[in-house]
């Protein structure tokens, strides 16, 4: 990812930051045996946040590496922290009953502010939030679009099949491709099934 002339890159058990000619300027690698969870380096002004499977959340300053807060849930993270101005999100998994629920952390202090849910489990790929209102897919078949701000479903939808990757939420659309090999569109403020587009295997 290119952020400000420089390339963050997210392995498995580190991150590393180079500069526009290659040289690496920092590289921030995790304790034994932990590993991040899966999905996409969040970053937001001068910071880079990155969670690890087991709970751990790192805010790390993007041009020195330097540490600027931690925080140790102990929790299952299903997914990377998705920066939003509500908070970091980050979906958990709640082993005891089989869902997933979203815990929101202050992205200045780590400190946890608050959790919505539970929802149903198996989650696919990573939500998608704006503004207020978040979007996710389930892998047996349902897109939902959540409020951050009243906790409550501004609709859902069912597909034919399930979701294998997380919504992009395009202007007033949300797209998302199920296993059937479709891409299908919403519309954004209804839930709405607007089109179907058939590609040649499932994204």
């Amino acid at each position: 990812k290119l952020v400000h002339d420089l390339t963050v890159v997210k392995e498995k058990e580190r991150v590393v930051v180079a500069d526009a000619g290659g040289k690496i300027l920092w590289q921030f690698t995790l304790p034994a045996a932990s590993s991040f969870a899966p999905g996409d380096l969040a970053i937001a002004g001068e910071a880079i946040y990155v969670a690890t499977t087991d709970g751990q959340v790192y805010a790390l300053e993007l041009k020195r590496g330097r540490v600027i807060w931690y925080t140790d849930t102990s929790r299952t993270f299903l997914e990377s922290p998705i920066w939003s101005e509500k908070g970091l999100l980050i979906p958990v998994e709640e082993k005891t009953n089989s869902s997933w629920i979203l815990m929101v952390l202050d992205w200045r202090s780590g400190t946890i502010k608050r959790q919505h849910g539970p929802f149903e489990l198996p989650l696919a790929g990573t939500p998608t939030v704006r503004g207020d209102v978040l979007y996710f897919g389930t892998q047996n078949g349902h897109l939902r679009a959540y409020d951050l701000e009243t906790g409550e479903t501004v609709w859902s939808s069912e597909a034919s099949s399930g979701f294998r990757s997380g919504p992009a939420v395009i202007n007033d659309r949300v797209y998302a491709s199920n296993e059937d090999g479709y891409i299908l569109s919403y519309d954004r403020g209804s839930g709405s099934n607007t089109s179907e587009i058939e590609i040649s295997s499932a994204v």
